[in-house]
């Protein structure tokens, strides 16, 4: 569950930070001419690769806000420009439709310590003799809080430092949250009277994570301190007594671990990728030594890809696998990840989610796709994995092509489970954000 407790509030802050100019490992030099970057591959066949330059009577003058959000090729909302040239403090705000927690808000302001736009300048100052292929991205610190219609609520703070031209990137933040949700027992199987019970989580969770660039790849490999300390109660509210494997009914917890991680990325663009793959695998040991309670580990397995069959096609698939061992809290089970399905809903030892995406781009800025997916869960050995038990999600949701420098696109998705039906409001790809 810290991973679910992350989505909610520590990192929909940082990606609604990092949305504006995040750490792609192929990102478009918005200075550069795309022919001349063959790494920097563009968003769309189509799209405008570059902000328009400037003309020579209006070079020294600051361009107004509409000419940062309108793309001049043609005539539409682009926030290319903009986002090229921000700086400075910026107010960041997003709406939360998660089924866990109901909906909401979060707030924030960040602050950009460079533009986009300098970083490339003082990259092509550093190296005028040489094609800039990646753009590193300037560093980034941000604060925020969320709320939520279960009264879920929470606030942080975090911090994204690049330095060594993108050789090293570090990350870190810490968040306080008060959260309502509910526990429906291993598998989605409670084995009570009831289907699930509510529990409460008021506590801090702290990040602290580097990672190294090898060599001018597109791997990196990094290590990250994970430490949260939480108050659990649940509501039992039963006229019987808790059997023996039930988590206790009000307990501080503290988990405390060490992490290694290795990512390879070859996406075209890291918000809404048109090719290339994102493979990363984690483990985290929580021990007595590193703060923690109790002693268990958490690792994960997963690899997503894109591939464009056709001019206006492209087709996505993921498969994601958590595994867990040891002493581990209710609240931190693996638990499946699929559009439609409530983030606490099946939680297991293990757990293995496959989907599929397929977009359409119906015109260079709108484009319409459908998704559909299982997971499934083993409660605690392997050997409970049945595929025939899987847990179904699909649906449909829709695009704008917001910035075709960067290649964002943002827009709804629509999302049915056996469960539940749920909507989703999404910047980048969906993936990014579960």
């Amino acid at each position: 569950m810290i991973r679910c407790l992350k989505k909610i509030s520590f990192t929909i802050i940082i990606f609604t930070g990092i949305i504006f100019c995040c750490h792609s490992t192929a990102l478009a030099d918005p200075l550069a001419d795309p022919a001349e970057s063959p790494d920097a591959i563009p968003a769309q066949d189509n799209a405008t690769t570059e902000p328009a330059p400037e003309s020579s009577d209006t070079a020294s003058e600051k361009p107004s806000l509409a000419d940062l959000l309108i793309d001049p090729q043609d005539g539409a909302l682009d926030v290319s420009a903009f986002l090229a040239t921000a700086k400075g403090f910026l107010p960041i705000g997003g709406i939360i439709t998660e089924p866990a927690v109901g909906y909401g808000g979060v707030l924030g302001l960040m602050f950009l310590h460079d533009s986009i736009q300098n970083r490339a300048e003082q990259m092509k100052k550093k190296h005028p003799d040489e094609k800039l292929k990646r753009l590193p991205p300037p560093s980034i610190t941000g604060v925020g809080g969320f709320l939520t219609k279960n009264n879920s609520r929470g606030g942080g703070l975090f911090h994204m430092h690049i330095f060594k031209d993108d050789k090293f990137r570090y990350l870190g933040g810490l968040v306080y949250m008060d959260m309502n949700l509910d526990y429906y027992g291993r598998g989605g199987d409670l084995q009570l009277p009831v289907d699930h019970l509510s529990y409460t989580l008021d506590g801090y969770y702290l990040l602290q994570q580097l990672a190294y660039r090898v060599g001018n790849s597109h791997i990196f490999l990094g290590a990250n301190y994970q430490f949260a300390s939480f108050d659990t109660k649940i509501d039992f509210g039963l006229d019987i007594e808790p059997p023996d494997w039930f988590p206790p009914l009000e307990k501080t917890i503290n988990s405390g671990g060490m992490g290694i991680f290795a990512e390879y990325d070859t996406r075209n663009s890291i918000f809404t990728p048109d090719a290339g793959m994102n493979v990363k695998i984690e483990s985290v040991f929580y021990e007595e030594i590193f703060g923690s309670d109790r002693d268990f580990n958490k690792s994960l397995a997963n690899i997503r890809g894109w591939v464009p069959f056709h001019s206006s096609l492209v087709l996505g698939l993921r498969t994601d696998t958590n595994f867990s061992s040891g002493d581990i809290p209710f609240y931190m089970l693996p638990f499946v990840n699929l559009r439609g399905i409530s983030l606490t809903r099946y939680q297991g030892q293990y757990t293995v989610t496959s989907e599929a995406e397929l977009r359409w781009d119906v015109t260079n800025r709108w484009s319409l796709l459908g998704f559909f997916g299982c997971g499934w869960v083993a409660d605690d050995e392997l050997s409970d994995f049945s595929f025939k038990d899987g847990h179904i999600a699909g649906g449909f949701g829709f695009r704008y092509f917001i910035s075709n420098v960067f290649g964002i696109r943002t827009g709804m998705d629509f999302a049915w489970s056996e469960d539940e039906f749920a909507f989703y409001f999404t910047t980048g790809t969906a993936w990014g954000q579960k």
